[in-house]
């Protein structure tokens, strides 16, 4: 008789605080055909502004949960001694890699003395003895992400003092990782080194992170078995619909004599707004509803708010209904399907390009408040605009934008006069953020770079559409890449120099793509007669330049700046 083998654990699942997932000699590697890193400023704001809310809460401290990460150990390193191979990350890269950046960033301000060693070995294996004598042993860093990203990382965010770097050394054109990784870490950093983060109140929250923030790790003995795992897992999940989960959701608990009605009104919401306006709207209903913030499910939240269980079809009927047809108006540019004047049409045109959402809730109670004809529609869109777009450019976390907008709410509510409206008061720490973000060295690689040299030309006069990559394009006045002993490196002085203004806002312009091409590297006189004789207003005033300098860079910014604050009404 064989004896029984004994069974192989193939997988172990631990609970890890982030101090113990980035701890010991644990490293990890992305591998190279991984998901790109795709989290956009909106998502890292609002994680830091959660991950602060929890850990400044009264009262005893609070584990924050971050779900649940699948690794591959790697085992013993070929390559590092007394080391381990990196595990490679199976699922959870996005937060690892997001957690590094805040880490680091973190790492490199004014904390109280120990936590930069502590941060700094979260980012960096400790020091490998080999037995000789260096002055300077190699760094090796926790992780290891994509090939193509990797020195990009290493420079902006690993190395010490790297998050301090703007971005002007090269890495041109980015990436969307690379994009996403230098906006998030330029975010982290405008935030956590304002005048109200004293080195006390970081280190605090340096601590929370490191202690009380926890993974549910998997990890795996072997990686093919793990991504088998991972695979089998996403293939045999339901494809996720948020619009058709809420809408089942929702009808399940209607009254059995309620449903056929209520299906035909649901059919006619869809069609009249599209299925992502109508999760959407669902959302908006709730904010106007409770008037707060709501971490619970959305159809939770509804059903209780609204008692759905006995009265589903007066939901659909007297509460979303009136304000699906207030929406559709909206969103064609209108208000309750009628003409509204031009300075009202082109400031729902201008949020839509920022943020189609977080203001919609302002813009309905609005409406459903003063009616059609109020004589101050004018200025309420004018001003709701401005506090958006200024939001947006100035990094605003969601959470605190979403609060701001439900304040609005009780001003519209008691009647306030537009002017009088505290709410559409812009601070000065929003002014100052957006300030920055807009003179910032890699402006054009923003999320928002494109809508606002779409603003800018609106603003004299003459909107360009959207970017569309053949029509309409962005120019790089001084070139991208500046060919060897051209003429722009008599002008400017050197690559290197070059490379600080390329992408700034003052640098930037529109062409088509023919134009585009044409305009390549040539000198600037060359140029000019191009941009003198295209369809798009930007290039046009970019032409009445004599010559093209740093100086000019650097004075244009500061012109498009004050233009576009004095359409809002803003002084700076």
């Amino acid at each position: 008789m064989d004896q029984e083998q004994p069974e192989i654990d193939f997988m172990e699942v631990v609970p890890n605080t982030l101090g113990e997932l980035f701890g010991g000699d644990r490293s990890f590697i992305i591998p190279w055909f991984q998901r790109a890193y795709a989290w956009e400023p909106p998502r890292a704001a609002a994680l830091l502004s959660d991950l602060i809310a929890h850990a400044e809460r009264q009262g005893p401290r609070r584990r924050y949960h971050l779900g649940t990460i699948k690794l591959a150990n790697g085992g013993a390193s070929t390559v590092w001694p007394n080391a381990s191979r990196p595990a490679s990350i199976v699922d959870g890269h996005q937060r690892i890699v997001t957690f590094t950046i805040l880490f680091a960033v973190l790492r490199d301000l004014d904390l109280v003395e120990g936590m930069s060693r502590r941060l700094a070995a979260m980012i960096e294996l400790p020091s490998v003895n080999s037995g000789e004598a260096t002055s300077s042993p190699p760094v090796h860093f926790r992780l290891n992400p994509q090939p193509a990203v990797s020195s990009l990382f290493a420079e902006l965010v690993q190395k010490p003092a790297a998050t301090r770097e703007p971005l002007d050394h090269g890495f041109d054109p980015l990436s969307v990782s690379e994009r996403n990784i230098i906006e998030n870490r330029d975010y982290f950093r405008l935030q956590l080194s304002s005048e109200d983060w004293t080195p006390e109140r970081r280190t605090a929250l340096a601590d929370y992170l490191i202690a009380s923030c926890q993974v549910v790790c998997e990890t795996w003995q072997d990686e093919d078995e793990a991504w088998r795992y991972f695979q089998l897992d996403e293939e045999t999940q339901l494809p996720f619909d948020e619009a058709s989960k809420i809408k089942s959701g929702l009808l399940e608990v209607f009254p059995g004599t309620e449903r056929y009605e209520a299906n035909l009104l649901w059919q006619e919401l869809e069609k009249l707004l599209g299925q992502a306006d109508v999760f959407a709207l669902l959302g908006h209903i709730r904010t106007l509803k409770l008037r707060r913030r709501s971490e619970a499910p959305l159809e939770q939240d509804l059903i209780r708010a609204f008692q759905l269980d006995r009265n589903g079809l007066g939901f659909l009927k007297d509460d979303v209904l009136p304000q699906a047809y207030r929406l559709e108006a909206i969103r064609r540019h209108a208000i309750a399907g009628r003409p509204v004047p031009e300075p009202v049409r082109s400031a729902l045109i201008h949020l839509d390009w920022i943020n189609p959402n977080v203001w919609v809730p302002a813009a309905l109670h609005w409406i459903e408040m003063r009616g059609v004809d109020d004589p101050e529609h004018t200025a309420f869109f004018a001003r709701l605009e401005a506090l958006v777009w200024c939001m947006r450019i100035a990094g605003t976390d969601p959470r605190t934008a979403e609060n701001r907008i439900i304040r609005l709410l009780a001003e519209i509510e008691a009647g306030t006069s537009v002017a009088a409206m505290q709410e559409f008061e812009i601070d000065k720490k929003t002014i100052a953020s957006a300030l920055e973000n807009l003179r910032s060295p890699n402006f054009r690689d923003k999320h928002f770079a494109v809508s606002v040299l779409r603003r800018l030309s609106v603003i004299w006069g003459a909107d360009p559409g959207p970017v569309d990559g053949s029509r309409v394009t962005i120019e790089h006045i001084l070139p991208q890449n500046v060919p060897k002993r051209a003429p722009w490196l008599k002008i400017i002085g050197s690559k290197n120099k070059a490379r600080k203004h390329i992408n700034r806002l003052g640098n930037l312009t529109f062409l088509s793509e023919a134009d585009n091409q044409r305009a390549g590297t040539l000198p600037w006189n060359d140029k000019r007669q191009i941009f003198k004789r295209s369809a798009f207003v930007l290039s046009q005033r970019a032409a009445e330049e004599e010559e093209w300098s740093v100086k000019v860079i650097e004075r244009r910014t500061d012109e498009l700046i004050a233009a576009l604050f004095a359409a809002w009404g803003i002084p700076v």
